[in-house]
């Protein structure tokens, strides 16, 4: 995709979170800059670049193999998202559930940036 118009930009955004919820992480990758960054707000560094974020998708996919991810909301702007949602996976033999937000970049009809806020203590 190369489209920056607001539709393109709403079905990357859905195509984004599908891929996320189907945890398919070639499908992430495909939609990310080969200079993107991807970070956790949770006092770890930031992936920098598509070499890091598969990494970090890999630490994050192993962390949680069985996530789901239900969108509360979605705002639009002009060349990013920003979405609301609720996590539920099983982690360290107990279920857990937490709320954060995703603050999406995008150029070109791809990801630039993804930063995530979540509450990290209810996620250990």
């Amino acid at each position: 995709m190369t489209d920056d118009s607001s539709e393109a930009l709403m079905q990357l955004a859905v195509a984004y979170g599908k891929a996320w919820n189907d945890a398919d992480q070639a499908a992430i990758l495909a939609l990310h800059t080969e200079d993107s960054i991807f970070q956790l707000h949770d006092g770890s560094a930031p992936a920098v670049g598509i070499d890091a974020v598969r990494m970090a998708l890999r630490d994050f996919f192993g962390q949680w193999p069985d996530v789901n991810f239900v969108r509360r909301s979605i705002f639009f702007g002009k060349a990013n998202w920003a979405v609301e949602w609720t996590l539920t996976a099983r982690s360290h033999g107990k279920t857990v559930s937490l709320e954060g937000v995703d603050v999406v970049s995008t150029r070109g009809g791809r990801v630039t940036a993804k930063h995530v806020y979540y509450d990290s203590a209810k996620a250990s």
